[in-house]
């Protein structure tokens, strides 16, 4: 099973404020803090060969101002670690093997509204989650969106 996170309908990759997590059909993205442009609709889906399910939440953040003038990475944070910290691991998933079932989604995200700055986490909990192959899966791309229930 593959998860994907998406905003605003397109795929976003992780970073170094960004983190997700997968632990036996748990799943979890969580921001160590937002800005006023990460408002916007979060999609979780889960496909198999079997079939998908999605999940959706609104995030809505009010800004506290315009422009950020402080510097966002931690003290001892030089770019080229940076750069690393936020290419991640690279993994091949490996083929699906065993007869199952489309996976399907048994909580689902809740939408927020926080202020800029502070964190923020989207869980659920997906089945079937003894797959042997799930795994969470993120795609670069410039924007961000926000999920409706």
């Amino acid at each position: 099973m593959r998860i994907d996170w998406l905003f605003n309908g397109r795929s976003f990759a992780t970073g170094s404020r960004v983190h997700m997590l997968n632990d036996f059909g748990f799943i979890v993205l969580d921001m160590d803090y937002v800005y006023a442009r990460d408002t916007g609709e979060y999609w979780c889906r889960a496909t198999n060969k079997w079939g998908q399910a999605i999940t959706k939440a609104k995030l809505t953040c009010k800004a506290k101002h315009d422009i950020v003038l402080e510097s966002q990475l931690p003290q001892g944070i030089s770019g080229e670690r940076l750069k690393e910290l936020e290419r991640g691991p690279v993994s091949v998933p490996p083929p699906e093997e065993a007869p199952g079932e489309a996976p399907r989604f048994i909580t689902q995200i809740d939408s927020s509204s926080v202020t800029e700055g502070e964190p923020v986490q989207f869980e659920c909990r997906v089945e079937p989650k003894n797959d042997p192959n799930l795994q969470v899966s993120t795609v670069q791309s410039a924007s961000n969106c926000k999920e409706t229930q």
